[in-house]
């Protein structure tokens, strides 16, 4: 009940994702792009581990 009392306030609303990649000790984490949806950030995360297979990539949650 709870769930589609939400879903009525945020019909629209997708969970979505952000990718990141390590860039070593000193930058860290860094976003690539902008956050989209967990589909296309998963997308995104398999292209450029056939272009780039060294990076050490991940999906983290938009919200985190």
């Amino acid at each position: 009940m709870l769930r589609t009392f939400l879903g009525s306030l945020f019909p629209s609303v997708s969970p979505s994702a952000q990718l990141v990649r390590y860039r070593g000790t000193a930058a860290g984490w860094q976003p690539i792009g902008q956050s989209r949806t967990i589909r296309d950030a998963k997308r995104l995360q398999h292209y450029l581990a056939r272009i780039s297979p060294e990076a050490t990539l991940k999906l983290i949650p938009a919200n985190a």
